[in-house]
């Protein structure tokens, strides 16, 4: 075929493009023959009119449509026309059986607009009995061929070949139809030509039965729709016709010209997505099915009862015992059975070949064809094969998954291996390559070349972003709340919980958060708080604990006692019970910088609701790492054995708790601890209103869960009023959800709490001790670290006080360290206690001198 009957880029098709020569009223018989070349061949090379975008129809009827397409009708032979009203998928199966049409008759015209109507592309012989069917066995010849799905599945930049017709069946979504100049009487040519169009990615695996497929006509509507989509002819040229050859040399597919001389090559697409070819929405085989009208309806567990087709080798023509299975993890393909010993031998491939549908068909999965020197293309298929499943998403420069312990039930989420990746891929994906030797498409085991690029990107196009996953609705950071589990794009954050069973209104008053709160408080009621700061602290840990996937940031909640039996443990299993369903297990605390990093981000990776450090023997020491998670989003680290670096959320809730220990130096910043004191000689022994308060919690946890986000809601539906307070820096949202609605309730400020923590933090208690030893020692004047270890004045009360401090800060086993004691002071320098701080003095000399100034 000549180059300049090959369409030029420019010239490719959009739904409101049209030939300016094409003949919107005429039937064929009076098609202009300018437009076949003197080689007769279709001029692909027509200049195209831009119409914009609009919604114009052309008024064609169907009987002028029918008659353009069946322009060579062979004697005897006809198609079928099918039409009914409602929503395709839930007609009866006698629906879809369809009448004969002749050129002659006027039934079309009778044909409700409103109705689904439909016509086959090929033309069938009548049966001895002297009725039409469209099986593959009275097939007579193929007289078009569309593609379906353009515009949604089939960009409109691949048709390289303008259609003959373009119809719009629903929003977006468009089948073009290309008349054939000679029908195909061949059933393997029409099948091998179908083969080729499925294998380059114009079409779904459903189509792959040219001799018996149905079409939309195009005065009709779309039942799928409400409300119901009527369909829109955007393009009508019947004069464009088509040899089989000019579909191939402008397709560019991958076949042996049909009736031509000469072998064809591979043609390797260079489109992005010209690799890939997503599963069709329906299961071909019973979308196929339904449309012969062979379903019989009211499925179970994948199991079809449908009518035979050979249903006529039956003794008596019984028609039952005959069903089709849908595909399963055992049996990939699905399955085929007739009871009747005339199909004993029978099996799910001859189905296929009387459907006239080929094994991926059956599979309904993604095809993803693996070309020489598009691994990037491999790779990008592969990663949209995932997306589009909503169970793969990318979280820190890294593929995870949304798993469920079998044991406990409970989801989280999970670091996808490398093995894993070629199983879900294999599971997911028909693999292709095109072998030279049969000139044929060949499966094959997943490359792991590509996959391994896949899965070593940093950075992703088609896996949505998961920032975390919540176990009860949540807020947005707009302060709008999602009621709806499910992925929500706009967080970023996936709900695990039932919709149906939190209740909060949707516009609570000040009135239902008061109550809400007073039932959350009594709760808490049994607890000994030692002061109405530590029960506020205690209301700001539900809150906390109920909108922490919300929350880019939060503090750690420490419960302190001053003894066993206080309830410190209980309460933070009342906290967790507000973040998650399921019970978590408490870690220990590492005291080791080295081995604390490892355990957190080892938690961290899944994402858990809570880390819980239950029963601290010791201070909670500020481990860098720990105080990174507590005041941002992400922390990111090594994983062991490798050298990828990869970045974890932080959006779960911290716990700890323990015994006349608590935060100090840069985590007494970071912590709300709440205070326990029974005041009494053995707190276990204590008895309660309401001893089963945990099981209680996790039983109705929907309900409490429900009145912690009234109380926010209601704020918010306030107006989100501020009441002045201290800032809390590094918890800016935390402050405004979990704070600001308890102060707007007139409970006392949670935060406090943190003010008392700092004041009462040992190594600030050391700093002030030695602010005053210094200004004892040197006065307004400078010293040094040295001068400071040898005091000139002999030793006396103040002096003995300052060696106590000095050994506390700096003391070995054989004296003090002075280095140790210099980096010390250098490490607070400017930090500000009783007004008195640290300044390292400008010196020509060697050594560090330091000043002891006021801040004014």
């Amino acid at each position: 075929m000549a180059d300049s009957h090959l369409p030029d880029r420019n010239e490719m098709l959009h739904p409101d493009v049209v030939s300016e020569h094409a003949d919107h009223d005429q039937a064929p018989q009076g098609r202009d023959d300018t437009s076949i070349t003197n080689a007769g061949m279709t001029d692909l090379s027509t200049p195209l009119l831009e119409t914009a975008e609009t919604d114009e129809t052309y008024s064609v009827s169907n009987k002028e449509f029918m008659q353009a397409i069946f322009h060579k009708q062979p004697d005897g032979a006809s198609p079928a026309v099918v039409s009914f009203a409602g929503h395709p998928g839930h007609v009866s199966a006698s629906e879809w059986g369809g009448k004969p049409w002749r050129r002659e008759a006027d039934e079309l015209e009778h044909l409700s607009a409103a109705a689904n109507n439909y016509f086959s592309l090929s033309t069938h012989r009548p049966e001895p009995d002297g009725k039409i069917r469209r099986r593959k066995s009275c097939f007579s010849a193929l007289h078009a061929v569309m593609l379906d799905d353009v515009g949604t599945k089939v960009p409109f930049e691949r048709l390289n070949v303008p259609p003959s017709w373009l119809i719009q069946t629903s929003p977006g979504n468009y089948q073009a139809g290309y008349i054939l100049r000679d029908p195909i009487d061949d059933t393997s040519k029409a099948d091998q030509l179908m083969k080729a169009i499925i294998s380059k990615g114009l079409c779904d695996p459903g189509a792959g039965g040219p001799t018996a497929r149905l079409a939309r006509l195009p005065v009709a509507t779309n039942g799928k729709h409400t409300p119901l989509f009527k369909c829109r002819l955007s393009k009508w040229a019947p004069g464009r016709l088509y040899t089989v050859g000019e579909l191939i040399e402008g397709f560019q597919l991958d076949i042996k010209p049909l009736g031509r001389a000469g072998s064809a090559t591979p043609h390797y697409s260079r489109d992005d997505n010209s690799v890939l070819t997503l599963p069709p929405e329906e299961n071909a085989i019973l979308k196929e099915l339904g449309m012969r009208g062979w379903l019989k309806g009211n499925p179970s567990a994948g199991k079809h009862e449908i009518t035979c087709p050979w249903v006529t080798e039956h003794t008596d023509g019984i028609d039952s015992g005959t069903a089709y299975f849908e595909p399963s993890a055992a049996h990939p393909q699905g399955g085929f059975k007739c009871l009747h010993g005339h199909c004993a031998e029978r099996h799910l491939i001859d189905l296929l070949k009387e459907l006239g549908l080929d094994e991926s068909a059956a599979r309904s999965k993604a095809t993803i064809r693996v070309e020489p020197g598009n691994i990037h293309l491999t790779a990008d298929a592969a990663e949209q094969v995932l997306a589009t499943s909503g169970r793969f998403f990318q979280n820190g420069h890294r593929i995870v998954e949304i798993a469920t312990d079998p044991g406990t039930g409970q989801v989280s989420m999970r670091l996808v291996e490398m093995s894993e990746l070629i199983k879900v891929l294999a599971e997911k994906v028909d693999w292709l390559k095109y072998d030279a030797s049969s000139k044929q498409m060949h499966r094959i085991d997943p490359p792991s070349r590509a996959l391994m690029v896949l899965h070593e990107s940093r950075t992703f196009k088609h896996l949505p972003v998961l920032k975390g996953l919540a176990n009860q609705p949540y807020f947005r950071a707009d302060l709008s709340l999602v009621r709806n589990s499910g992925y929500d794009a706009a967080s970023c954050i996936y709900g695990v919980f039932d919709d149906q069973a939190f209740f909060v209104s949707a516009n609570p008053t000040k009135e239902d958060a008061i109550a809400a709160l007073n039932e959350l408080k009594d709760i808490v009621s049994e607890y000994c708080f030692v002061s109405d700061i530590d029960r506020a602290a205690a209301l700001a840990g539900m809150l906390t604990a109920t909108l922490r996937t919300s929350l880019p940031q939060a503090p750690l909640l420490h419960s302190r006692g001053c003894g066993p039996g206080t309830g410190k443990s209980h309460l933070n299993s009342v906290l967790t019970a507000f973040a998650t369903p399921q019970i978590s297990a408490p870690l220990s605390f590492a005291t080791g910088e080295s081995e604390f990093q490892k355990k957190l981000f080892a938690e961290l990776l899944t994402s858990p609701a809570v880390i819980n450090f239950d029963n601290l023997t010791s201070d909670l020491i500020p481990h860098n790492c720990f105080c990174t998670a507590l005041t941002s989003e992400y922390i990111s680290d090594r994983i062991l054995k490798s050298s990828r670096t990869i970045t974890v959320g932080t959006r779960t809730l911290m716990l700890s708790s323990g015994n006349n220990v608590g935060p100090v130096r840069d985590l007494a910043r970071r912590t709300i601890t709440i205070n326990l004191d029974p005041r009494c000689e053995m707190p276990a022994m204590r008895s309660f209103a309401r001893p089963n308060l945990l099981e209680e919690i996790r039983r109705r946890r929907t309900h409490y869960v429900s009145l912690a986000l009234t109380i926010v809601h209601a704020w918010v539906c306030a107006g989100k009023p501020i009441t002045d307070c201290r800032a809390f820096s590094g918890y800016e949202m935390w402050s405004q959800l979990c704070r600001q609605p308890l102060l707007w309730l007139d409970e006392c400020d949670p935060v406090k709490s943190v003010i008392q923590a700092l004041a009462e933090d040992p190594d600030r208690e050391m700093l002030r001790r030695l602010h005053l030893c210094w200004q004892y020692e040197f006065g307004d004047y400078g010293g040094t670290v040295r001068q400071l270890l040898n005091p000139k004045a002999p030793p006396d009360g103040e002096s003995l006080e300052l060696q106590e401090v000095i050994h506390e800060i700096a003391g070995e086993r054989d004296g003090i360290n002075h280095r140790r004691l210099g980096k010390w002071i250098a490490r607070h320098a400017g930090q500000v206690v009783d007004g008195l701080y640290f300044e390292k003095a400008r010196s020509k000399r060697s050594v560090d001198v330091w000043l002891l100034r006021k801040r004014e």
